[in-house]
């Protein structure tokens, strides 16, 4: 992979390629598992999860692609077929670029999930803290989730249009 650095200074550059070389695993394309525990979903006491959500039609035009994106996630070892009870229908979303990006519809394992009290941060005082910086960037993801194990089945059981499939991970 060639990358145009001639905008830094060589000291700068030599900071950058150590980094890229130390973390070269991580740019590797292959899907790493975080090693940081395992992922919990904690329910609300005495909530029923029993009833499989809505399952959206997949319009016919994007089946071929929703095949092809679900493919290449048990190809990665990503996911698996399932014979789970309960299940999270997919979701088909355009992206800017007019190709689709495949979702997922957590909103009844959401209302199920107990809320976090978790104060988010000031906007303006996150990119305040960023500013100084000389380099900032934006790596784009091979996959946009973080690849966690996690202990709860319904967080991992999907509904395709022809398939009923399961992550391994969170």
């Amino acid at each position: 992979m060639e990358v145009d650095v001639s905008y830094l200074e060589e000291s700068k550059e030599v900071e950058l390629f150590e980094l890229l070389h130390n973390h070269a695993s991580l740019f590797s394309g292959k899907i790493l598992v975080a090693n940081v525990g395992e992922h919990k979903i904690p329910l609300i006491p005495g909530t029923e999860r029993g009833k499989n959500p809505y399952i959206y039609k997949i319009p016919y035009f994007l089946k071929p692609e929703v095949d092809n994106q679900i493919a290449g996630l048990e190809s990665l070892g990503l996911t698996e077929p399932s014979e789970a009870e309960v299940a999270n229908p997919v979701v088909c979303v355009t992206k800017k670029d007019d190709s689709m990006r495949l979702c997922i519809d957590f909103r009844l394992l959401n209302a199920a999930t107990k809320p976090f009290d978790y104060p988010m941060e000031n906007i303006t005082d996150l990119i305040n803290q960023i500013g100084h910086a000389n380099i900032i960037t934006c790596l784009d993801a091979l996959i946009g989730l973080p690849i966690l194990p996690t202990d709860l089945v319904l967080s991992k059981s999907l509904w395709g249009h022809t398939s009923h499939f399961t992550y391994g991970f969170m």
